[in-house]
């Protein structure tokens, strides 16, 4: 029964975890645990924090994009829950946007270092959500040309607004004006992930 009610949940990678929007994002992830898992988290350099993350929700998959904060990290892994992998740099952002059991990679990183990841979970059919205004300015229309490229034909949506308060992973893609902070600015479905053929 437990695997089935996993099955079921979507299943987020976040990548600037330790921000305010990634902190945003893990508050409607604890509210919506029967809907949500998360399955992969990442920062710049803030490694205790995502070690004390990692073990409140159960994460195994770790990405620290600063070289010195991941070899302090790597160092001290029993900060982590037993079997956490750690991957590092900007390749280790890669591998958590193409994890095979993740369904949607939220990239909340600061400025354009999130584009290659953003681009590598695309190509790896993921749902992808950006947080990252940088990202659209600069290199927009090839992000939606990925997204396009990499759908499953019929599958592509793009949702730039709005709530359906019946499905809470809906709240990691709504910017709230009124509170001056959300989980992301955009989400570009190509109906991928581990659930979809």
């Amino acid at each position: 029964m437990a695997s089935s009610a996993s099955s079921q949940r979507k299943r987020v990678v976040l990548l600037g975890a330790t921000g305010s929007i990634g902190e945003n994002t893990l508050r409607v992830i604890a509210a919506h645990r029967d809907r949500l898992e998360l399955v992969g988290i990442a920062a710049r350099g803030n490694w205790p924090r995502l070690a004390a993350i990692a073990g409140e929700f159960g994460v195994r998959h770790v990405g620290i994009f600063d070289d010195t904060a991941f070899a302090a990290a790597s160092a001290e892994p029993a900060a982590f829950p037993p079997g956490t992998r750690i991957v590092g740099g900007l390749e280790g952002l890669n591998e958590l946007a193409r994890l095979p059991e993740a369904d949607l990679v939220l990239v909340a990183v600061v400025g354009t270092t999130g584009l290659e990841p953003a681009l590598t979970a695309l190509s790896a059919g993921k749902d992808l959500a950006l947080a990252s205004k940088e990202i659209l300015v600069l290199a927009g229309k090839f992000v939606i040309a990925a997204a396009r490229r990499h759908a499953h034909p019929g599958c592509l949506r793009d949702h730039v607004s709005g709530r359906d308060h019946q499905q809470p992973e809906s709240e990691l893609v709504h910017r709230d004006h009124h509170r001056g902070h959300g989980a992301a600015e955009r989400v570009l479905r190509g109906c991928g992930g581990a659930g979809h053929g």
